[in-house]
């Protein structure tokens, strides 16, 4: 009869953490350049339109009461 050893694993359970780690950081730089893209946009268009007034003036002085 043949006792199993639970020390005696294969090293294959170490790759499944090195995987999320680089999954993470592989996500977070991703979001990272989506996030700083948009904003990079956002701020060219604000830049280039400038700001936009209206004005309406009505003489009223040729009325008698």
């Amino acid at each position: 009869m043949q006792i199993d050893n639970p020390l005696d694993m294969d090293d294959d359970r170490g790759v499944s953490p090195v995987i999320g780690a680089i999954l993470m950081v592989a996500i977070t730089v991703i979001l990272a350049a989506v996030i700083g893209a948009f904003v990079l946009d956002l701020g060219s268009q604000l830049g280039s339109t400038g700001p936009q007034t209206q004005l309406a003036v009505s003489d009223n002085s040729s009325v008698r009461v």
